[in-house]
């Protein structure tokens, strides 16, 4: 799950916009958010619950961490 720190001056929408989602996504994700046009700075709102940014940087621990495991295996 990502976290995201409402800044002065950001929207629902412009922080939908930077993460690839939707206003109605981010809605969904935060129950307490009754309305779209009212976040306050220093709220935490869950951006996603499967990001893309998320999904590279697993595949990319992934990677290193197969390539680790199947030189272990190749010692054996």
């Amino acid at each position: 799950m990502m976290y995201y720190t409402v800044q002065s001056g950001d929207s629902l929408h412009s922080i939908a916009v930077a993460y690839n989602t939707t206003v109605s996504n981010l809605m969904s994700l935060n129950s307490q958010i009754s309305n779209p046009n009212q976040i306050y700075p220093g709220e935490r709102i869950k951006v996603s619950s499967s990001s893309h940014w998320a999904k590279k940087t697993k595949s990319w621990k992934k990677k290193s961490s197969s390539s680790t495991s199947s030189s272990h295996k190749h010692h054996r």
